[in-house]
């Protein structure tokens, strides 16, 4: 029996790490005197960091288990906490990116470990309706992180955020003794380097494994190019305060919560490509409806956060049916959910670092959606 509490937590786990944080962005850069496009490197980095630390666990988890993974991973997501306090104790911004960088391995274990205990312990049609239900929290976490971390910025000072990741490291490692352990037998030779190149090189040649992870990538990208640009769009750009910009960001929790809903009701009824269709049609209205918003110059709640509720909605019938999808015919669940993660999660941090080279407003937000959008029309046409 797989317990679903603890799935909800465990899938948010990287990014309520990723986001808890970007409200204080702004004051980040001011504390540590460098620009606002440096600042966002405390992004990149913990995408760069979460990314790779999907390959990891997937031979890991093979050779010790699966909960054994989960306990190292989460001792290293506390610990990468007193990293950052000392990089802010000593004003050296690169122990606060290198603590940043572990924080990422360590919280990354909760995502991959996510999809392969549902995908070992349930039907794929079983495994749909859990996984749209537990990607609520997923696509949740966004918004609730970012609202927690404005409220701990205002009311107790950036550095608080600090002991409220530590906070939730501790809550994981409560949940991981409820769950089961689904390596049954344990592959001593999965650390191989021969045999795990040899693994993920079968992985990577499964092209519906790979074309329907970069689906989901797309679906992520989008997620953390809002949570990344969004402060400065809205607090730098449109002059809200981070209180406010934290409510604001509750805004696109509606879609989220509602096409998550509706992604598990539909799980049943319809196939997933069928749902992912209707998904990625919901998402290029809503775009366009935002390129109308940003021409027009509305106010920053109408321009950026309202259709933000529509493209969640869209997104959350994608990213539940293209990750069962991915995993359907996968003999090896560990390693093809490892792969899948890494895909999914490596496609966002490229999108986020292209980002980066870019001076961040709406514009470029709205030419990332394009291209998101697009790249997503032409995957799910070409496995037609």
């Amino acid at each position: 029996m797989l317990p679903i509490t603890p799935l909800f937590f465990l899938i948010a786990f990287a990014s309520v790490n990723a986001l808890l944080f970007t409200p204080a962005l702004p004051l980040m850069s001011v504390f540590f005197g460098v620009t606002e496009a440096v600042a966002e490197n405390f992004m990149t980095v913990f995408l760069i960091g979460y990314t790779l630390g999907q390959l990891v666990y997937g031979p890991f988890s093979n050779r010790y288990g699966r909960r054994r993974s989960l306990m190292i991973g989460t001792f290293m997501q506390i610990g990468s906490q007193l990293v950052c306090l000392a990089g802010v104790a000593t004003q050296q911004f690169w122990l606060l990116l290198l603590g940043r960088f572990f924080m990422a391995i360590g919280s990354g274990v909760g995502l991959k470990m996510t999809f392969t205990l549902v995908s070992e312990t349930l039907s794929p049609e079983r495994a749909s309706r859990v996984i749209a239900l537990v990607s609520m929290a997923f696509a949740l976490s966004p918004a609730l992180s970012v609202a927690a971390g404005a409220y701990l910025t205002v009311v107790f000072g950036w550095e608080s955020i600090f002991y409220g990741a530590t906070v939730y490291g501790l809550i994981i490692l409560l949940f991981i003794k409820t769950l089961p352990e689904t390596c049954q037998h344990k592959d001593r030779d999965a650390l191989n380097p021969v045999k795990l190149l040899q693994n993920l090189r079968l992985q990577f040649a499964d092209r519906q494994l790979v074309c329907w992870a970069m689906m989901m990538g797309s679906t992520t990208a989008i997620a953390y190019l809002f949570a990344t640009l969004a402060p400065f769009i809205a607090i730098s750009e449109a002059g809200l305060s981070e209180k406010a910009f934290g409510l604001y960001n509750l805004v696109p929790a509606i879609g989220l919560v509602s096409g998550g809903l509706i992604a598990a009701h539909l799980s049943a009824r319809v196939s997933q490509r069928m749902a992912l269709s209707a998904g990625l049609g919901i998402t290029a209205v809503s775009v366009v409806l935002m390129g109308v918003a940003t021409y027009l110059k509305m106010p920053v709640l109408w321009m950026l956060f309202v259709p933000m509720i529509t493209v969640n909605f869209g997104n959350a019938l994608i990213y539940p049916n293209a990750s069962v999808l991915a995993l359907k015919k996968a003999t090896d669940k560990s390693n093809a959910s490892a792969v899948m993660s890494f895909i999914n999660m490596g496609f966002a941090t490229v999108m986020v670092l292209a980002a980066g080279f870019t001076t961040p407003g709406q514009l470029v937000f709205m030419a990332a959606l394009v291209l998101l959008t697009i790249f997503m029309a032409l995957c799910l046409w070409g496995r037609r």
